[in-house]
């Protein structure tokens, strides 16, 4: 999801959105020298009301003070906005795939069009279908030229299926499914060949043969394989940070110490208020360890790596508030065993 770091003095200029914003897919790349950040749908209203989803998208060049409005995206079943979209930086341009929005019927839809955003040229080309259109889903680049979609959800219902679109060849595939029930609000990173997945929500099938959704508090972790992509080798974690929804992550650490930071979203399916406590995992250890995060956001899946620290940009702070403004998200590490 990220790219190049600027200097700190470029950070702290960094203007706000033109409106408040939740949901929205936030994504970095560099090109000629040059750094932009997207921010493509999302929500400008109220947080659970899917009629304040829109189609806007804006473009930020670093060194400028405002952001530049493009084109809505587009919507091949005329939906009025875009959201729980999942979305990567690959080869110096943006990819947006999928999403939820309102139909034509006024009805939640789940939709089956995705795109390809050059920073420089500024229109939208379509790429292939999905095989199974999904939101909610987590993206990750591998090998500079795979797409990985991970979960999500189909018409309210969430599948167990990785996705995975070769930028080569424009071509999609399967993967080796996640191993356990379907998931979706789900946060997923991809480090030094390995594939690691946390959290979300499961569906429960009750003994009447109901349906209801459940915390899922487990981790599975991946191995990847460059000549078969697709031959994913997945095993449980004995530990992990319990249930963590919503929430975003990030590569912070080195090629020798390969480290992610999981930041904001909720922990419990009946809780509105952010995270303030986000984790840290260590590739080489396979270990965890609590931070502070105490600017961490909800409604805001994507960091940002700028002048060496890590940024939100816009979404649901602390109080409730819907944001326009770009959150450094400083953590310290809390001692083993702290809540």
């Amino acid at each position: 999801m990220l790219m190049t770091s600027l200097t700190q003095a470029q950070a702290n200029t960094l203007p706000a959105l033109p409106e408040p914003l939740a949901d929205a897919a936030v994504l970095q790349t560099t090109v000629r020298g040059k750094t932009y950040i997207l921010s493509a749908g999302g929500r400008s209203a109220a947080a659970n009301n899917l009629t304040s989803a829109h189609r806007k998208s804006w473009l930020l060049t670093y060194g400028d003070s405002s952001w530049l409005p493009l084109p809505d995206i587009p919507s091949a079943q005329g939906a009025t906005g875009r959201i729980a979209a999942s979305a990567v930086s690959l080869d110096q341009q943006f990819f947006i795939f999928g999403g939820s929005g309102q139909g034509r019927n006024g009805q939640p839809v789940t939709l089956t069009d995705s795109y390809r955003l050059s920073p420089i040229g500024r229109m939208y080309q379509k790429l292939p279908d999905m095989p199974v259109a999904v939101y909610g889903s987590v993206a990750l680049t591998y090998a500079n030229r795979y797409v990985f979609l991970i979960g999500g959800n189909h018409q309210g219902n969430a599948v167990n299926l990785v996705q995975i679109f070769d930028n080569f060849t424009q071509k999609w595939s399967q993967a080796t499914p996640y191993p356990m029930t379907a998931v979706s609000r789900h946060t997923a990173v991809l480090s030094n060949q390995q594939l690691l997945v946390c959290g979300g929500v499961r569906q429960q099938v009750n003994t009447d043969g109901s349906i209801s959704p459940q915390e899922q508090t487990d981790c599975y972790l991946a191995q990847l394989n460059r000549q078969q992509p697709s031959q994913l080798q997945w095993r449980r974690l004995p530990d992990g940070p319990g249930a963590l929804l919503d929430a975003a992550a990030i590569n912070i650490g080195s090629s020798d110490k390969p480290q992610a930071l999981f930041v904001g979203g909720h922990n419990s399916l009946t809780s509105q208020t952010t995270n303030q406590t986000g984790w840290l995992f260590d590739f080489s250890k396979q270990s965890w360890q609590q931070t502070a995060l105490p600017e961490a956001r909800s409604g805001s899946r994507y960091l940002l790596s700028i002048g060496n620290e890590w940024y939100s940009l816009a979404g649901i702070d602390k109080s409730g508030a819907l944001m326009a403004d770009f959150s450094k998200q400083q953590f310290s590490l809390l001692p083993d065993g702290a809540p």
